[in-house]
């Protein structure tokens, strides 16, 4: 299938899917963990369901999100530090900048989406969501995701495109 694995360091493509076919899984260094950990701090949940995706957030596969919380519009940033990669550069924190349907929160279930712009390779993945609330309060984010890889030609073209599920739940 990966007839070209010289390309598999520009995918980060496995930041999701839990694909295993040939790929090396590696996980972040310790420096930057700081970095997520002081965000970490200044956006702790203050109760177990919130109006707002701001937050921390870890899926499935150990990828963690650090969300600002939205403008007036619904605009946030923020930052993901994923715990699988393709790449064979070490794993960074990479920036993400996004919008959620109902920033004042008058909705328990919306709709949001983000992008992350992978600091360590040349790809880009955008997320589209909704957020669910169960009858206890616990929140998930239930998304999709395309992730961009650049190839080296037109022709390589049909192999840059990646999809993928993530269910991402707020850390404690």
């Amino acid at each position: 299938m990966w007839s070209k694995v010289a390309r598999a360091p520009a995918l980060a493509l496995l930041l999701a899917a839990g694909a295993t076919a040939g790929f090396t899984y590696s996980r972040s260094d310790p420096p930057v963990l700081p970095v997520v950990e002081a965000a970490e701090k200044r956006f702790k949940p203050s109760s177990p369901a919130q109006s707002s995706l701001a937050g921390t957030w870890v899926n499935e596969l150990g990828s963690k999100m650090v969300l600002n919380p939205p403008d007036d519009s619904g605009q946030f940033t923020g930052s993901y530090l994923t715990a699988v990669s393709a790449a064979q550069k070490p794993i960074r924190v990479s920036p993400l900048v996004g919008a959620q349907h109902d920033p004042k929160g008058a909705e328990e279930e919306y709709t949001f989406g983000f992008l992350v712009n992978w600091s360590f390779s040349d790809s880009i993945a955008a997320f589209a969501g909704q957020r669910f609330v169960d009858a206890e309060g616990k929140e998930t984010l239930e998304t999709t995701w395309l992730l961009r890889q650049k190839v080296e030609s037109h022709g390589d073209d049909w192999e840059a495109t990646r999809v993928g599920r993530n269910v991402f739940t707020r850390a404690a």
